[in-house]
């Protein structure tokens, strides 16, 4: 069939809201496809978690009821959800009675699946544990964190975990004065990320947050910026700082010798007497097995000096009638292989080795029993 010709024998032009829509669509079609590319590519999953928001107390907290997926970076993939209340674990059915575990990412079980946490091995083992665990939170935090959350909970263990690797720096710095977040990812704060510059255009979030097309692109900038990855950052450069700092950090503050153990005790004080506290001391990766260092390309170094953190620590825990856990024999037991060959954080193995030794603790009878509380 001939199309009608206008006159003069020309064809009629095509309206142009017409040419506006097929490019829309061939555009969308091909970002679409991009899109897909990217997320394949990636296992559909993200080296960093993408689930922050900023918090005027914490610094930041994790969006509730939320899921995501994060890899590592020889690309093992592991999921992770958040419940009602913004923590890594099943929704709470109940409050009473259960094991409230307080920490950072190590605590979160970052890189393992929810499972392999040191929580989800206890919740498997009959117990009712609870992660109140977010990456960047220092011991101000888990303090904090106890205050909020012993009376909303009421627990009848709180286990307060001790990182090694950055709660004595921290335990300074309350973490608003340190992060933040920004389109879902963790940020350092500055002066400049004010709220009005954290908010922008309708989608902002989802776009630089979820899209792996727009994380490729972001991740090409940063590698030709040479910047370093988080997670290597965090080891062996984190653990020659802290060598060259022990003196300072292990320095006695007031009657304590330790610069947490303020902090403990106001974790202890937020249970008044109806919840029984135990701190969980947990070494850096390079303290539990000099090959740690390998996976930082750097070459062994003593840490010996840093026990005398933990050396402290306990001191003043035997004053505050609170029991105290070193972590480093049993995770010393569980290597090689008691975190992840690829970056600091516990492995499965390492997760399984801490739960043992809390089940051991949790279920003996004079520890489980519930301190006598008066009306």
């Amino acid at each position: 069939m001939n199309t009608p010709r206008s006159k003069g024998g020309k064809r009629p032009k095509a309206p142009l809201f017409f040419k506006l829509a097929v490019l829309g669509v061939s555009a969308g079609s091909t970002l679409a496809a991009a899109e897909a590319l990217a997320a394949w590519s990636q296992g559909s999953a993200f080296p960093y978690l993408n689930i922050f928001e900023a918090d005027a107390r914490y610094g930041v907290v994790l969006e509730s009821n939320a899921s995501t997926r994060i890899r590592t970076r020889k690309g093992r993939v592991s999921s992770i959800r958040t419940n009602e209340h913004g923590f890594r674990g099943p929704r709470v059915s109940s409050p009473g009675g259960s094991i409230l575990l307080l920490g950072d990412s190590q605590v979160l079980g970052f890189g393992v699946e929810e499972n392999e946490t040191v929580a989800g091995r206890l919740r498997a083992a009959g117990f009712e544990a609870h992660a109140v665990a977010v990456p960047s939170w220092g011991p101000i935090e888990l303090a904090l964190a106890a205050e909020d959350w012993v009376p909303r909970l009421r627990p009848k263990t709180v286990v307060f975990f001790a990182n090694i690797t950055n709660d004595w720096p921290e335990a300074n710095v309350p973490n608003a004065e340190r992060s933040t977040a920004r389109d879902g990812w963790l940020a350092r704060r500055r002066p400049d990320l004010t709220p009005e510059t954290l908010t922008g255009f309708p989608g902002r979030r989802w776009l630089l947050a979820r899209s792996h097309l727009v994380f490729s692109l972001r991740a090409l900038r940063a590698f030709r910026a040479k910047r370093p990855a988080t997670e290597l950052t965090l080891g062996a450069p984190a653990a020659e700082r802290m060598l060259t700092q022990v003196g300072e950090l292990s320095a006695p503050r007031g009657d304590d010798r330790s610069r947490l153990t303020g902090l403990v005790r106001r974790a202890v004080r937020a249970c008044k007497a109806r919840c029984r506290v135990v701190v969980a001391i947990l070494p850096m990766d390079v303290q539990v097995d000099d090959r740690e260092w390998t996976k930082y390309g750097r070459a062994a170094r003593d840490p010996s000096s840093l026990a005398s953190l933990s050396e402290g620590l306990l001191y003043d825990l035997r004053t505050l009638e609170v029991l105290a856990l070193d972590l480093l024999p049993a995770l010393r037991a569980a290597s090689p292989g008691a975190f992840l060959d690829d970056d600091p954080h516990l492995s499965s193995r390492g997760h399984e080795a801490i739960a043992l030794q809390l089940r051991a603790v949790l279920s003996a009878p004079h520890y489980v029993s519930r301190p006598e509380v008066s009306p």
